[in-house]
């Protein structure tokens, strides 16, 4: 571990127990269907829900006389709301185990699609309209951008995700004009980057059984930030606050907290001294 990695290991550690740490926040706009007041797109089976409909944007009865209100003989359409849940068990000793998580469904909501809502508040409507199409004019960096051509992995565009197709070289990214802001967009390059790593032989790691919010899932999330963290210190940035709450978040998913934080150190540390060594090949 270098003198950089040792830093990034000691303030996550110490910001991680900072009360007041913001919350993370998804650092792009969404460019997909979405619902129109949050921005927040729908995916899963809701996304296949809303796919074949004209509208892009969507609402709730109640959001839309945020901005108007809903025509006559407009019809809704019901998005499922599922909650993720895990089965608590006593075994023969009596010990707790909990199951893997699963989703329930907890209830329908109705929305309506833009073009069914008589828009009268028109500052309010333009004023999110403009944020949902908005583009940021960010000037791409050479020497990451070189990083990333040389690096192996097969980078693609993506309207509203960050993720890399488990098993290949596939990685979907927004584009950097969906970003707020540049650093930002490579942070979350270099965090897909980091899951990409596990399909090396030298530092693979079995993803079998990682499922949505279950604790290998989470151990995986904390590798892929904490070695995005380590890359970025390469190119001059510095931990966010961003990067802590997202680690945090997912360390609150895991029971033996101290040991998988250290866990996830040491297999960062593996995934980028194979990064680097990779580089040195090219």
């Amino acid at each position: 571990m270098n003198k950089a990695q040792q830093k990034i290991e000691q303030y996550i550690k110490q910001q991680i127990n900072n009360s007041e740490l913001p919350d993370w926040k998804c650092p792009w706009i969404a460019r997909n269907k979405c619902n129109f007041i949050t921005g927040h797109a729908y995916s899963g089976g809701n996304a296949a829900l809303v796919a074949f409909n004209e509208n892009d944007y969507f609402l709730t009865f109640n959001q839309s006389q945020e901005i108007g209100y809903v025509k006559k003989d407009s019809h809704s359409l019901p998005i499922p709301f599922y909650k993720i849940i895990s089965d608590v068990n006593e075994t023969e000793t009596g010990e707790i185990k909990e199951g893997n998580p699963r989703p329930i469904l907890v209830s329908y909501y109705n929305v309506f699609g833009l073009n069914d809502i008589e828009v009268t508040e028109e500052e309010k409507f333009n004023k999110i309209i403009s944020k949902r199409n908005k583009k940021f004019d960010h000037k791409p960096e050479p020497d990451i951008e070189q990083f990333f051509t040389e690096i192996g992995a097969e980078f693609n565009s993506s309207n509203a995700k960050a993720y890399h197709v488990r098993g290949t070289d596939e990685i979907f990214i927004p584009k950097i004009d969906q970003f707020k802001n540049k650093n930002d967009y490579y942070r979350t390059v270099f965090h897909e980057i980091g899951h990409w790593t596990g399909n090396s032989e030298n530092c693979f790691r079995d993803k079998t059984g990682n499922k949505f919010g279950n604790a290998g899932y989470a151990k995986e999330e904390l590798v892929a930030e904490i070695y995005s963290n380590y890359i970025a210190s390469d190119y001059g940035f510095n931990v966010s606050d961003q990067s802590v709450s997202y680690i945090k978040n997912w360390l609150q998913a895991i029971k033996e907290k101290p040991m998988a934080l250290m866990a996830a150190f040491r297999d960062a540390q593996i995934a980028y001294k194979w990064t680097v060594e990779k580089l040195l090949t090219v």
